[in-house]
């Protein structure tokens, strides 16, 4: 069995992607959505939670206002791989129908990024948690 070399492995285009009809943006209209990477993937999960100092402790809560949209906009891409939306274009994203934000967004869950339970642990550690020493952002 052969070792991959460090080159190989960065070079590696290891991400899933996906063609997704949309006939409510038009006949015949696809999207092409792709599975986020490890470093969007640790962005994204970062947006879903405030985190605010007070009294000694951080507390930490969930926010998942337009949770999929954010999502959407790291991984919907052109022909090329490109992302066709950046971080701001969410809120527009999020106007947009919920049937088809969903659809989208459960391409992306089911090409293996995100999962049920991701959700669960993100209700579970949205309590307050106490610190000792300061925090740095």
């Amino acid at each position: 069995m052969a070792l991959l070399t460090r080159a190989q492995i960065l070079s590696a285009d290891d991400l899933k992607r996906e063609e997704v009809s949309v006939p409510e943006w038009g006949e015949d209209a696809k999207v092409i959505v792709r599975e986020p990477s490890a470093a969007e993937l640790d962005d994204y999960n970062e947006s879903l939670y405030n985190r605010r100092y007070s009294g000694g402790k951080i507390e930490v809560t969930a926010n998942y206002v337009n949770a999929r949209a954010k999502l959407l906009a790291r991984c919907v891409i052109d022909a090329d791989g490109t992302r066709l939306f950046t971080d701001n274009d969410a809120v527009a994203l999020g106007r947009k129908s919920p049937r088809v934000i969903g659809r989208l967004f459960d391409t992306i869950q089911r090409l293996g990024m995100v999962s049920d339970e991701s959700v669960d642990d993100a209700e579970k550690n949205s309590e307050s948690v106490p610190t000792e020493g300061s925090i740095t952002d």
